[in-house]
């Protein structure tokens, strides 16, 4: 018996990082899913380890000995600048010495469309930060994505947790337990995943994905409105949950300035005569 026998569909948890099994088990599917957050951090850490799956396509695909496997060898170990990293600037030099594992490659990277989930967000414009991510994986790794969905942060779901119930089971009407319902029905609904998509399909998940993030913030409202109206939730409660995300978005954007300072000093650097 095989899995295919026990489950139309299965879901593998990778852990954080960009070890090498992990790429391995994400490039099982050509539909992977990458589930992030608004976070400087998070956001540029989806990138990265969808540019090391890409690269590490490449290694798997390009067998030893292959001119190709010899040109990724020599550009890993003489670190000659960030911009030869880039899949578009790579794609042409591998074309012009060795076609057969050109076209290889190309097979594979036609059918590879990875699925974008935004986790955690407080606002519709967090879900803005999805655009970027895709921006970056068509300019420098030829990648075209699709996004699966947003879901806001909700104090219900540590309340869930403390309570060792799913947050579907614990309070299943509320909008994080709608988000998740609408991403399942996506998954469900896919087609299959050799499938490629066009820039329409694409660009309809984003269009979709912000008119939810849209639907679901105005529902989040009515709820806290609802809560002070029933006196479940003091305005002193709101009070208190606003300079607390105050305080977040504070540290934020401390972090964000610190990161922006690293990349801008490693790109003089890596770009240096």
């Amino acid at each position: 018996m095989t899995l295919s026998d026990e489950a139309d569909i299965l879901i593998l948890d990778l852990g954080a990082g960009t070890h090498q099994s992990i790429l391995d088990f994400f490039l099982l599917s050509n539909q992977g899913i990458v589930v992030t957050s608004p976070a400087v951090t998070a956001v540029l850490n989806a990138y990265v380890f969808l540019k090391n799956t890409v690269f590490r396509l490449m290694y798997t695909i390009f067998i030893k000995g292959s001119p190709a496997r010899a040109y990724l060898e020599k550009i890993r170990k003489d670190g000659s600048g960030p911009q030869k990293l880039y899949i578009p600037k790579i794609l042409p030099e591998i074309k012009k010495i060795d076609r057969d594992s050109y076209d290889k490659f190309m097979e594979h990277i036609l059918h590879f469309h990875p699925r974008l989930i935004m986790n955690l967000i407080d606002d519709p414009k967090d879900g803005d930060l999805a655009m970027k991510i895709r921006r970056s994986c068509e300019e420098y790794l030829d990648v075209r994505i699709e996004h699966l969905g947003v879901m806001y942060r909700d104090s219900v779901q540590d309340i869930a947790l403390a309570s060792r119930l799913p947050i579907l089971l614990y309070k299943p009407h509320c909008v994080l337990s709608q988000a998740i319902y609408r991403i399942a029905d996506k998954i469900l609904e896919s087609e299959d995943e050799n499938l490629v998509l066009d820039d329409k399909v694409i660009d309809e998940s984003f269009q979709e994905a912000g008119m939810e993030a849209e639907i679901d913030f105005e529902a989040k409202m009515e709820y806290v409105e609802d809560l002070l109206h029933s006196g479940a939730l003091s305005m002193g409660d709101l009070v208190e949950t606003v300079k607390s995300q105050q305080l977040e978005i504070a540290k934020l954007k401390k972090e964000s300035n610190f990161l922006k300072l690293k990349l801008s000093n490693a790109m003089t650097k890596g770009f240096r005569p």
